[in-house]
């Protein structure tokens, strides 16, 4: 556990050094493509910011929530809480220093085939994220700062049992529908490959922990 906070701790404070290169870049570079490779949006070098800044939230948010939860005693799944927050720590701080390559080049247009790549990367990443995620659901504790919670879902420890069993086979089936969609559609689909499954991922979940309400409390 201690190797885990140590890596999180050390990915989510190094994008802070990608600063230094914000005066070597251009003033107004694109930060938008569309589909075909064409800049959708200029935007200012201070933009950078933002992003580098994310990484660290969600990095340092992560591990401070874990920590808290295990000192409570309520966190049962801090070893994946903080394993998958370093995987999107480091995508994120990846992604950051393309970005940045990309604003002290001199080129402002984007090959249509890295936008497709990007693309397809980002989905596939989703869905595994969501097959992931729907695994680890039946294993949280109940009162555990990791789970779905709702109104429904909380109200005892026999309806949080049963909810996130259901609720963790709609999201792996939802990770798994975005995938095959990514795979047999073209990536101009782009909203429909991950917008519904992820539709249906909400609107499922709660649906699904109202009928473990009902079920348990019959």
């Amino acid at each position: 556990m201690k190797s885990r906070a140590a890596m999180l701790k050390i990915f989510s404070t190094t994008p802070l050094l990608l600063l230094g290169f914000l005066p070597f870049m251009k003033e107004q570079f694109a930060w938008q493509y569309e589909l075909d490779g064409v800049p959708a949006r200029f935007g200012s070098r201070y933009e950078l910011i933002v992003f580098v800044l994310i990484p660290v939230a969600i990095g340092w948010g992560c591990y401070f929530w874990v920590a808290r939860g295990e000192r409570g005693g309520m966190q049962k799944n801090g070893r994946f809480v903080m394993s998958l927050a370093t995987v999107i720590v480091f995508l994120l701080q990846a992604l950051v220093i393309w970005i940045l390559f990309a604003g002290m080049g001199s080129n402002t247009s984007f090959p249509e085939s890295g936008i497709t790549i990007t693309t397809n990367f980002t989905l596939y990443f989703v869905g595994i994220l969501l097959l992931v995620y729907g695994n680890q659901l039946p294993r949280a504790s109940f009162k555990s700062a990791f789970g779905f919670k709702n109104v429904w879902s909380i109200s005892n420890e026999k309806t949080w049992i049963y909810s996130q069993k259901l609720v963790g086979i709609l999201c792996m089936a939802c990770g798994m529908i975005i995938i095959l969609l990514n795979l047999l559609l073209p990536i101009n689909n782009f909203a429909v490959i991950l917008l519904v499954p992820i539709g249906v991922f909400v609107l499922g979940s709660y649906l699904l922990s109202y009928i473990a309400y009902v079920k348990t409390n019959a």
